[in-house]
């Protein structure tokens, strides 16, 4: 199959016309759950960076029950603060892969979290 000249110049200006229709249209699809995170803080009233972090260590693992048995919150800067929290697992039971006793810290740069990570478990 042969093209007229100019033929693939005008498909890439109509692909350059058509790109940021589609990434407008795709971009929300991807801040769903942090919306859904700034959205449940915004109903609360409540931006403290332990609840946020709270709130997002039971996002991070949906189906499981959780008890938080501990949070605390220190200044690690001027303006950074580390939240630890510690919880227990109500719906492992001891023996299996799963372990019972898990923890995560966040950590907030003027209250922006710019880290998040499991200090221990969720899998034993």
């Amino acid at each position: 199959m042969e093209y007229e000249p100019g033929y693939c110049l005008a498909v890439a200006r109509q692909l350059r016309r058509l790109a940021p229709i589609l990434l407008a249209a795709l971009l929300p699809a991807g801040c769903g759950t942090l919306s859904d995170v700034r959205e449940t803080m915004h109903a609360q009233g409540d931006f403290s960076p332990a609840t946020f972090c709270t709130d997002l260590f039971q996002r991070a693992y949906p189906r499981a029950d959780f008890d938080i048995v501990d949070t605390t919150s220190k200044p690690t800067g001027l303006a950074t603060t580390s939240v630890q929290i510690t919880a227990r697992r109500t719906d492992a039971t001891t023996g299996t892969a799963l372990s019972t006793d898990v923890a995560v810290e966040c950590q907030f740069d003027h209250n922006v979290l710019t880290g998040f990570r499991w200090t221990k478990g969720p899998f034993g």
